[in-house]
């Protein structure tokens, strides 16, 4: 899950966000649960982690497009015109 920390922002990337769901769906459903990649349940599973993995690398994206050294685009321009640059 993405988090702050002294540090600043710091987003679990897909293989993570994998682990944990599997994790939880054995911590909800036994160490019998078929989570292979072929199993429809591991197909679910691994289809939501890369969708929730992409909304992580777009919070990331947002959170660096804050900082001048990072900033491009229209992120640049709205940086500049906080500090009275045009």
């Amino acid at each position: 899950m993405a988090s702050f920390d002294g540090n600043g922002l710091k987003v679990d990337r897909i293989a993570d966000i994998y682990a944990g769901i599997q994790n939880s769906l054995r911590t909800s459903f036994g160490d019998a649960i078929d989570l292979d990649e072929r199993q429809p349940i591991g197909i679910i599973s691994a289809i939501f982690s890369e969708r929730l993995g992409q909304l992580h690398e777009l919070l990331e994206s947002v959170y660096l497009a804050s900082f001048p050294s990072q900033a491009f685009g229209i992120y640049l321009d709205y940086l500049c015109a906080l500090n009275g640059v045009s």
